[in-house]
């Protein structure tokens, strides 16, 4: 999920969180990643490489300005096409048309095997192929192919056997990594921790425990939001605007998943902590590590703890890169006596004058368990 959508990391185990580490450095390893990562805003910049205006690296950052979350670097290949076409109408997007192309195919591989992994991953759930949550009716924010910031779940990807391999498809050759078995264990081993995790094990024991009035339910609810969302009624709230028609949807969902009660309530709400727990590990950190590699260390002072939450908010230091740590990086916070590694959630830069060079003041979530899974 894009950065700013908080979930809570307190539950993932540190098998799973070394799992992950050790899947994302499989995958660091194809040249299809570093092509595509190497042309990315923050690897130039922490390179200390000068871009001249008009390449690859230039015009990624100035979409990254005017489009922000849209922008996963897990959801490149599909994102900047649609973000270029609209830059160009404000003539931001000067680049060259052949060299943006062969970055495309990159990102466009890289996209393709996180989605064939994502799909394989969410296979070893309970009851698959059958799951029954309202969440995944037609038209919802994890099945439209409008914009969303999650990343969906086609109906064709559980018709296709997915739940009966024991690796994901084609990954390897989309990545064009050598080690293909290497790639295939680092996978099952994420697998494992994900089906011992206490998400994957809620959602199966909630769905165990459904009774034929509850599937009942969950299939009324499940038609209901289905008509709620057709075409007609979502252009009907918002004809154009994408971010307000992404909220009807939300809302709608939010609304069809209230009404349950008893254990179908309890499988609804136990989908969307599988949902949270995938997005976070599986898209955003994992992202993070395949694109840019390991947490950075950062010095930072005036360190607090807001709320109950597993949150830290700090001011960075001002040899620290400044305005260039954002959402979405990864971080180790040795002066912050917090071990695990943080998240960035949110940046906020207070300018007193232009003389001012600013005070830079950060948001970020723990990801507990890592201290004990990834080297720092």
């Amino acid at each position: 999920m894009v950065a700013g959508n908080l979930a809570d990391s307190g539950t993932v185990s540190k098998e799973l969180w070394e799992a992950v580490w050790f899947l994302a450095e499989v995958w660091r390893k194809s040249p299809v990643v570093r092509d595509m990562s190497s042309q990315l805003p923050k690897t130039a910049r922490r390179a200390d490489e000068s871009n001249e205006n008009g390449g690859v690296a230039t015009a990624l950052q100035n979409l990254v300005a005017g489009f922000g979350g849209m922008l996963h670097p897990l959801m490149l290949g599909s994102r900047v096409p649609i973000c270029l076409q609209q830059a160009e109408r404000f003539g931001i997007a000067n680049v060259d048309e052949v060299d943006m192309r062969s970055w495309l195919s990159a990102a466009e591989r890289v996209e393709a095997a996180h989605r064939s992994s994502m799909a394989w991953f969410r296979s070893r759930l309970y009851g698959y192929p059958m799951l029954r949550v309202p969440q995944l009716a037609r038209g919802t924010s994890l099945t439209t192919f409008e914009f969303t910031a999650h990343f969906v779940w086609p109906d064709l990807e559980r018709s296709i056997g997915l739940q009966f391999l024991d690796s994901p498809q084609r990954v390897a050759e989309i990545l064009r990594i050598d080690d293909g078995r290497g790639l295939e264990s680092a996978a099952r081993g994420v697998a494992r921790a994900l089906e011992d995790s206490s998400e994957y094990r809620e959602f199966a024991r909630s769905g165990a425990a459904l009774t034929g009035s509850d599937r009942e339910q969950l299939g009324t609810a499940k038609r209901t939001l289905r008509d709620r969302l057709v075409p007609e009624a979502v252009d009907h709230y918002e004809p154009t605007l994408a971010l307000r028609r992404a909220e009807f949807r939300e809302y709608e969902t939010l609304h069809s998943v209230d009404d349950l009660s008893g254990e179908a309530a309890a499988y609804a709400s136990a989908f969307m902590g599988v949902v949270r727990l995938l997005e976070l590990v599986l898209a955003d950190v994992f992202g993070e590590l395949v694109c840019y590699g390991p947490p950075l260390m950062v010095s930072v002072s005036q360190v607090e703890f807001p709320g109950n939450g597993p949150y830290i908010e700090y001011l960075l230091n001002e040899d620290e890169g400044g305005p260039w740590i954002s959402a979405g990086d990864l971080l180790w916070l040795p002066d912050s006596h917090v071990a695990d590694a943080v998240r960035v959630e949110r940046s906020t830069i207070s300018v007193r004058d232009e003389a001012d060079s600013g005070t830079h003041r950060q948001v970020a979530q723990v990801l507990s368990g890592t201290a004990a899974a990834w080297p720092s």
